[in-house]
């Protein structure tokens, strides 16, 4: 079935929006103008709740529209938020087209606000109220906060430092660094990459990157402020239970951080074009927190998946080319420390100088009565994260993305019309933020960029903690595009992400995310050998989301060897164990909690568990353990034991533990994750992507897609795309071919 739609609004031609059997829109339109103006008008017509829950949460103002429960998501967004006038700046600083295409959205969302107000048809969450007219500034503010959650890495150093103030009350005090280098190592050279050793020209003389010695971490760390653990343990609780995070989890709006992928050349390829497979992993609510839309118009020939409130298509493909992404995880952000000055405390000491604290300030009201203020404080470096009473002193976030955001649409917007691999990676060198680019093209090449504003930093510091504010400490500048790590058509034909390591010599710096064992492994192996068809890849999405863990190859032959040295009630059970973690088997339970108890084991007695066990889980990772397990760390943590014992107690611990609640280990069931789905049974398998593309490049390219639940926010068009995702199947995209 296909809806044709057309009106002449303020004198503006209104694009034809025609939607297939799934209600995906395909604006059809005379200028490029048009077409953004049409894509404000079908997302409005799709999504305008959860684009006005989207605007008011990114710019802290949800108070104003759902009353008190919005308070402490306003708050923590307005710590660390631009003023509008920022935002406008970024608009400004756009190219032409740029700056048209949030002006032309922006009018065609008011479009169908007020045809939805005259007809009665606002969606019920208003409650009879006028919504206020959609402007360029809140697409931004959407966008904005987008980037800064998904394409950004770093900023962690206070966590280091309250590790280091934590680990002073364990047993492992005096040797409190070596645990402190074991848990947040800097360089893993055995981390799977992306870039293969064949295709990696940086191998033998690689960028620069401080890697500090001991002494010159103990001089860093002599230099810092005096710290608090409480008023650390604070702030990072308050970073970790982010109310804005909880009230988007709840309500639709992204919220999840992943994203996987896969890039096929033509020499594997079946049919001899190059495939990709992206699937961003952004959180599985309903709505969802994706749209769907196909431009059909001269200069704007693009389908694929956008975000509610924003213009243009993030990942998808052009008659050209297909492009997909995964969060990069680099550090582009820090946390500087500068000490308050001792005559003032609304000023601090940057080098010889004296410098004020900027303070910005936010006024809202709250729906129902009363309103609210909060004063944002700010150093050169940037928001002020924690103003330190004990410290005396200030720790602000610098970003390398800071007041640039929104350049990285208009580095999508070019590569729209770029027509190879080679040449849309060339665009997308130019981003700031920190992604994972891949892309694949029609004449069978295919290529990946690791993107983002890599910062220079200075030598003789510790990137694990905050950076003294002082002349000396701050950016070199950053890396140049061809110093990032980055390929067109690798040696094997092949090409694959999970959020992982980008080149064996990059480092992890902050935060410690890639080891020994990590998650792209599964991927990896989850990709068939030989010349691949979009079967295959949808066949690697599936095999993922029933083998979520990296680790599961090493520690399940540990685990079914410690079941096999003793007669516990259960052990059978672990022995049965194949990596899989489907639904309702007994295998998969007793290993997550085997790991579980293995964590607690070799390191509870050092280092306590931080707390609170998700921070222990988090800080304490499956690489970590592999390398306390097997004697490679600098601390000892088996301290005399061996392996197999430590490993035996894990195994008869858990099991011991599973029987308490059930007796007949027959009956111990794994419950495998699933997405819920509003008025219909959930679907098995929450870890794949929010919305996957499977697409082949055919001239124009062969793609098919899904996005659970639906595009619509209400209607036939909610839900139905639930059942594709339940049975891991896809609907094609149309082309630009087809009338």
């Amino acid at each position: 079935m296909i809806v044709a739609l057309a009106a002449v609004v303020l004198g503006l031609q209104s694009p034809a929006i025609e939607r297939d059997d799934w209600g995906v829109p395909r604006i059809k339109a005379t200028s490029v103008s048009q077409a953004f103006y049409g894509h404000g008008m079908a997302q409005a017509q799709d999504r305008l709740w959860q684009m006005e829950l989207s605007r008011s949460s990114a710019q802290g103002r949800l108070a104003e529209l759902i009353g008190s429960a919005g308070v402490a998501s306003d708050k923590t967004v307005l710590k660390r938020a631009y003023t509008t006038d920022e935002v406008q700046a970024q608009i400004d600083s756009l190219s032409d087209e740029g700056q048209d295409s949030f002006r032309a959205f922006a009018d065609g969302v008011n479009s169908v606000m007020k045809s939805r107000e005259a007809a009665g048809t606002l969606p019920p969450g208003y409650g009879g109220a006028v919504p206020r007219p959609w402007a360029p500034v809140d697409s931004a503010a959407i966008a904005i906060n987008m980037l800064q959650y998904f394409g950004a890495g770093g900023a962690g150093e206070l966590r280091g430092l309250a590790f280091l103030e934590y680990l002073k009350m364990q047993p492992a005090k005096d040797k409190k660094l070596d645990v402190f280098d074991d848990l947040l190592w800097l360089q893993e050279p055995s981390s799977p990459t992306t870039l293969k050793a064949e295709d990696d020209k940086w191998k033998d003389s690689p960028p620069k990157f401080p890697m500090p010695t001991r002494a010159e971490t103990e001089a860093h760390l002599a230099s810092l402020p005096k710290a608090s653990i409480f008023e650390l343990a604070a702030v990072l609780t308050a970073l970790d239970v982010d109310e804005s995070k909880l009230y988007a989890k709840s309500n639709g709006l992204p919220h999840k951080w992943g994203s996987y992928a896969i890039a096929v050349g033509s020499s594997r390829s079946k049919s001899g074009k190059a495939l990709l497979l992206t699937a961003p992993q952004m959180g599985h609510t309903n709505p969802s927190v994706v749209h769907e839309v196909m431009f059909d118009a001269p200069g704007l020939q693009v389908a694929g998946m956008a975000v509610p409130g924003v213009p243009g298509v993030i990942i998808g493909n052009s008659v050209h080319a297909a492009w997909g992404m995964t969060s990069g995880v680099m550090d582009i952000e820090d946390i500087f420390v500068s000490r308050l000055s001792p005559d003032d405390d609304q000023k601090y000491v940057y080098g010889s100088e004296t410098r004020d604290v900027q303070r910005v300030v936010f006024k809202r009201s709250i729906k129902g009565g009363g309103e609210f203020t909060v004063e944002q404080e700010r150093t050169h470096h940037g928001p002020v994260m924690l103003r330190s009473g004990v410290g005396s002193a200030l720790y602000s976030r610098q970003s390398a993305m800071a007041g640039r955001e929104l350049s990285t649409f208009d580095a999508f917007f070019n590569a729209y019309r770029a027509k190879g691999a080679g040449e849309i990676l060339d665009v997308i060198g130019k981003v700031p933020a920190s992604f994972n680019f891949f892309v694949a093209d029609t004449a069978g090449n295919i290529g990946w960029r690791y993107a983002g504003a890599f910062p220079v930093r200075a030598e003789g510091l510790d990137p694990r903690l905050p950076t003294p504010s002082d002349p000396a400490n701050e950016w070199k500048g950053f890396f140049s595009a061809d110093q990032m790590p980055h390929v067109v058509n690798p040696k094997s034909g092949l090409l694959s992400n999970w959020n992982n390591k980008p080149a064996t010599w990059w480092p992890n710096q902050d935060p410690p995310v890639s080891g020994e064992l990590f998650r792209s492994s599964v991927l990896e192996d989850a990709i068939p050998g030989g010349k691949l068809d979009t079967a295959d890849l949808g066949k690697a999405a599936w095999t993922i989301a029933r083998k979520e863990t990296g680790s599961s190859g090493a520690f399940g032959k540990m685990f079914i060897a410690a079941a096999e040295r003793t007669d516990a009630p259960g052990s059978s059970t672990m022995s049965k164990f194949d990596g899989w973690s489907l639904d309702k088997t007994g295998a998969p339970l007793v290993y997550s909690e085997a790991v579980k108890a293995l964590r607690t084991e070799v390191f509870k007695p050092h280092i306590g568990t931080l707390l609170q066990p998700a921070l222990f889980e988090q800080a304490v990772q499956t690489s970590v353990i592999w390398r306390a397990i097997n004697g490679q760390t600098i601390y000892n943590f088996l301290e005399g034991r061996d392996a197999d014992s430590v490993v035996d107690k894990a195994l008869t611990t858990t099991l011991a533990k599973l029987a308490r609640s059930e007796s007949d280990p027959e009956k111990w069931s794994f419950r495998a994750s699933r997405i819920s789905v509003e008025g219909e049974e959930s679907i098995l398998y929450h870890n794949r992507g929010t919305y996957i593309q499977i697409s082949e490049m055919t001239s124009p390219p062969a793609a098919k897609a899904v996005a659970s639940p639906g595009i619509a926010e209400t209607g036939d068009h909610s839900t139905d795309q639930a059942k594709l995702a339940r049975n891991w199947a896809y609907k094609p995209l149309r082309t630009w071919q087809q009338p």
